[in-house]
């Protein structure tokens, strides 16, 4: 749906809503206002979670930080995961022309993961502000909450795959890119190993030799010791 909207899109600048998420009323003029006024690649923002437990939030504490490239923004010492800087699409507003030429994996979930690193590391000039114009709505039976499947550990390994190949072609302008790629794919991996464990055994068995197909290429970006539970947690 993203790829078809993009192919349509006319707008200087492109904000993404998830199908069961919502935003704040009468939000974007101020945005995009602030975007064009100090011609930003991408106007990041913070987000609020529309549920009745403790409430997540994108950063520790709202701040504010930039106009900076999209480097100095993810990697900033700033408490917490640097990763939650650039896990989701829908959490800025975001030039056009940054991202005419990026496409989202299709038939796949978590597309936006692999993506927005991309989107950030091209980025010359990103602004954060403290502002949470974006709900993020959690629903008990979302793609994020279901018992893991065949098809959703198939989901996972191509996340890795993924990421294997963003580090084997080493396009970054930035170091700090090729270091923080290698910590998602060990991340992803630690996921997939979680998941793996509670699934059913018949599911194991069947994803078993698609993991197996996938080790050689991807071992040497690998935690030895994970790929090596991510096996013997099968049997």
């Amino acid at each position: 749906a993203r790829n078809t909207g993009m192919k349509v899109a006319q707008g200087r600048y492109i904000l993404y809503v998830d199908s069961d998420d919502y935003i704040k009323s009468n939000c974007l003029k101020s945005l995009l206002e602030l975007a064009e006024k100090e011609d930003l690649d991408i106007l990041d923002f913070d987000f609020d979670a529309d549920y009745s437990e403790q409430p997540f939030r994108k950063n520790v504490e709202s701040y504010e930080m930039g106009p900076c490239s999209g480097a100095d923004y993810v990697f900033n010492n700033h408490k917490g995961k640097w990763s939650w800087r650039c896990s989701t699409v829908w959490s800025g507003l975001i030039k056009r022309e940054l991202i005419n030429d990026l496409r989202f994996r299709e038939h796949v979930q978590y597309e936006d993961n692999d993506y927005t690193i991309r989107m950030y590391a091209r980025a010359g000039r990103v602004h954060h502000i403290p502002d949470r114009p974006y709900y993020y709505r959690v629903v008990e039976q979302s793609t994020v909450n279901v018992k893991p499947t065949v098809r959703q550990l198939e989901y996972d390994l191509a996340l890795i795959k993924e990421y294997e190949r963003l580090l084997r072609q080493n396009q970054w302008s930035d170091d700090r890119w090729q270091k923080g790629t290698k910590e998602l794919l060990n991340y992803a991996s630690s996921e997939l190993y979680v998941k793996l464990i509670n699934s059913s055994q018949e599911d194991k068995k069947l994803f078993y030799v698609q993991l197996l197909k996938s080790m050689p290429s991807t071992w040497r970006w690998m935690n030895k010791k994970l790929w090596l539970r991510l096996i013997f947690c099968i049997f």
